[in-house]
C-alpha cells in the first residue's frame, strides 16, 4: 500500500494504492497527508484498512451514484458492520460511509439512523456518534450537507 494525492492540480484528494493498482480515496478519513495525519499510530490505522471489503458497495451502488436525482441515506449501516466475529465495528461503518461519499459526494448524502433498528447494537445516540466520529474528517460544509442541509432539500423542509 503506498500513500498519494490524486485529482486535478489544487483540488488534489489523499488516497492509497492498493496492492491490485486501484487509488482508494481516503479524503473522507484525512483531510491531508501531513502533520497528526503522518503519525505512527494514524499510519498504523490506515495499513489495517481493509478496503478491498468495500468493491461490492462501490460496484453495486456505481450505477444508482451515476443518477444525480439519487440521494444516499447513510442508515442501517451498525447492523451491517459486524467484525468477523459478528461483533460491531466502527471502522466498518467508516469504511461503508467513506465509499458512499467516494461516490455521492456530500452534496447526495445525508443521514439517517435507522431507529429503532439501530437499537439492536446501540443506541441512537451511540449511532449518531459513530458517523459524527466519521464526519469529523469532513469539512463544515461538507458535515452540513449530510447533517441536514441535504435532508431539508430531498424533503423540501423549511428550516
Amino acid at each position: 500500500m503506498k500513500l498519494l494525492r490524486y485529482g486535478s492540480a489544487g483540488r488534489e484528494r489523499p488516497g492509497l494504492l492498493d496492492s491490485d493498482g486501484t487509488i482508494r480515496d481516503l479524503s473522507g478519513m484525512v483531510g491531508d497527508f501531513a502533520g497528526e495525519s503522518l503519525s505512527p499510530a494514524a499510519l498504523a490505522g490506515l495499513a489495517a484498512l481493509q478496503v478491498e471489503s468495500l468493491d461490492f458497495w462501490r460496484r453495486d451502488g456505481a450505477p444508482l451514484a451515476e443518477l444525480p436525482h439519487v440521494v444516499c441515506k447513510l442508515s442501517g449501516l451498525l447492523t451491517e458492520a459486524d467484525d468477523a466475529n459478528g461483533e460491531f465495528d466502527e471502522s466498518h461503518v467508516h469504511e461503508f460511509s467513506n465509499a458512499a461519499v467516494e461516490l455521492f459526494g456530500p452534496e447526495r448524502l445525508m443521514f439517517g439512523s435507522d431507529w429503532p433498528v439501530c437499537t439492536l447494537v446501540a443506541s441512537y445516540a451511540r449511532t449518531a456518534q459513530v458517523l459524527e466520529n466519521w464526519s469529523k474528517k469532513l469539512s463544515t460544509a461538507d458535515c452540513a450537507c449530510i447533517w441536514g442541509n441535504n435532508a431539508a432539500r430531498v424533503y423540501a423542509a423549511r428550516r
